[in-house]
């Protein structure tokens, strides 16, 4: 990733990335430039040793000091080695996992020995168990505490998803130990708000257009946060950067199914506690609806009211 934003920048600076290896002598990378005229140009040749303390002495006015027990997962053993370094010189103590179910574990290990957990660092992508997953099981296992998103994938999108599957805050790779340290102290004063009484989001699933819009105008009007889907591969696509507490679906899609949509959506972990309504025109002695695993039954035509209350009654069961 370094070399490739170097060479953007020499190549912006209209100059070049060269390199070349030995066997035995490892790699040398090299630019060039045109940097014009220096005929004028003034010249600084300060020593190592000047450039190190002026290094450190800055680092050191910025960095903030934390407290408490971190856990943290990441894959890559050298990341591992630097997070754990930047947490325990600012006066933590860092418990690292290569990966989400190692964490899960150990989080369950320190919950039975009574032992305060400050904050949680995860990595997104990781083998046997990513990021997503684990934070899903962390917070269904009731922990309250910030989760901070581990990645190198800074698009907006993810960002998004990322906040929107329970953690609290985003740190890009690679990782800034000022950035990372000041987030982490960030979060610690100001802990993440107690969420019983936030806005309650909604996912919709309706193949009939004005059913879905009568659907939205009217959940949002109640202020709840509303994602409405058409089809089974609408839904599958706003889930994956929105986490619904409460998924209206109707039973019978084109082109698919709602029960088929349901088994998808139950198997995704950030979905885990999400409470799902069965809608359909059929009768409830028609339907094995608790068979096929939804939370609640509702007739076509909906009662708004009664959609409502099974809404809020969720959200208080939460």
């Amino acid at each position: 990733l370094g070399l490739a934003i170097s060479k953007q920048l020499a190549e912006s600076l209209g100059g070049t990335l060269s390199w070349d290896n030995e066997v035995t002598g490892g790699s040398r990378f090299w630019f060039t430039f045109h940097c014009g005229n220096l005929e004028d140009a003034r010249w600084l040749t300060p020593d190592a040793q000047t450039l190190r303390d002026a290094d450190s002495e800055s680092e050191s006015r910025q960095l903030p000091g934390i407290s408490g027990l971190f856990l943290f997962a990441e894959d890559r053993q050298e990341l591992r080695v630097l997070i754990r370094e930047f947490i325990e010189a600012a006066g933590g103590e860092a418990v690292p996992c290569e990966n989400g179910a190692e964490l899960v574990k150990k989080y369950h290990s320190l919950w039975s020995q009574e032992r305060p957990i400050a904050g949680v660092l995860m990595d997104l992508q990781m083998p046997v168990m990513d990021g997503f997953e684990a934070t899903a099981k962390l917070r269904s296992a009731g922990f309250t505490g910030p989760i901070i998103a581990l990645t190198a994938n800074v698009m907006a999108k993810d960002r998004e998803r990322s906040l929107k599957t329970g953690f609290d805050a985003f740190v890009a790779k690679p990782i800034d130990r000022v950035e990372l340290l000041s987030v982490l102290a960030n979060l610690a004063a100001n802990p993440p708000a107690d969420t019983g009484d936030a806005e309650v989001s909604v996912l919709c699933v309706e193949d009939d257009r004005d059913t879905l819009q009568a659907q939205r105008l009217l959940l949002t009007a109640k202020e709840f946060a509303v994602e409405c889907a058409g089809s089974t591969e609408q839904a599958l696509e706003i889930v994956e950067t929105f986490c619904p507490d409460v998924a209206v679906l109707d039973l019978a899609l084109a082109g698919g199914s709602g029960e088929a949509l349901l088994r998808q959506l139950k198997s995704k972990p950030t979905l885990a506690n999400t409470t799902f309504i069965c809608v359909t025109g059929r009768s409830e002695e028609a339907v094995e609806w608790r068979a096929m695993g939804f939370d609640h039954f509702l007739q076509k035509p909906v009662d708004f009211e009664q959609l409502v209350t099974l809404i809020n009654q969720s959200r208080r069961a939460g």
